[in-house]
């Protein structure tokens, strides 16, 4: 059964922020908030970018997408819903957009980002996302992962918002996968920075 769709409207102005983007990303509905908080805690997606407008011919596009980096390649994240209906012109316009910033299409639907159990965990993860982590519990934290391995989520002799606080900066990944969040195991994050082209416009 998939993960209803978070209650409360979604202002324009809200924001995500993670290690991740080298800038705050707006997100305008809650579907969009979901694939983003998944993408900063998904190992394998090694950078995300908020992408505004895009020169495209004379003009400036309207592009409001974002792009993650995963195995080394530029996806920019597009939905498919019944509510997005695009002229062929705009569609025209939205590829060509997406060949500039160097980015191949990847689709989503709703009910792919809605699946469970990631979604709920990720949201559970990321109510900790501005939590703060006392030197001491991280430290422990990371000497455990470093002296054992990847180890299950119940293991920690530390609270388990300070474990999902570290996720979320990305110092540590936890597998979104697991049905039980308490036995889901955590390593450390081996993410490495992910140089972005800069386009004019942008």
């Amino acid at each position: 059964m998939p993960c209803p769709i978070a209650k409360g409207r979604v202002s324009i102005l809200d924001l995500i922020v993670t290690p991740k983007s080298s800038s705050a990303i707006p997100v305008s509905n809650a579907l969009r908030r979901d694939l983003v908080i998944q993408a900063a805690l998904d190992p394998a997606v090694a950078g995300i970018e908020y992408v505004r407008t895009v020169p495209v011919g004379a003009a400036n596009y309207l592009f409001d997408g974002i792009v993650v980096v995963r195995d080394g390649t530029r996806h920019a994240l597009e939905f498919q819903h019944a509510s997005v209906v695009r002229t062929l012109d705009l569609e025209g316009l939205r590829l060509l957009a997406i060949e500039k910033i160097e980015a191949t299409p990847l689709s989503w639907t709703p009910t792919e980002v809605l699946r469970e159990p990631r979604c709920t965990n990720a949201r559970l993860i990321w109510e900790c996302s501005r939590h703060r982590v006392r030197l001491d519990r991280r430290l422990g934290i990371l000497d455990s992962l470093d002296c054992w391995g990847a180890m299950p989520l119940r293991n920690f002799d530390a609270p388990r918002a300070d474990v999902f606080a570290l996720a979320c900066e990305a110092t540590v990944d936890v597998d979104l996968e697991a049905k039980d969040l308490d036995g889901a195991l955590i390593r450390r994050s081996s993410r490495m920075p992910v140089p972005r082209p800069r386009i004019t416009g942008v």
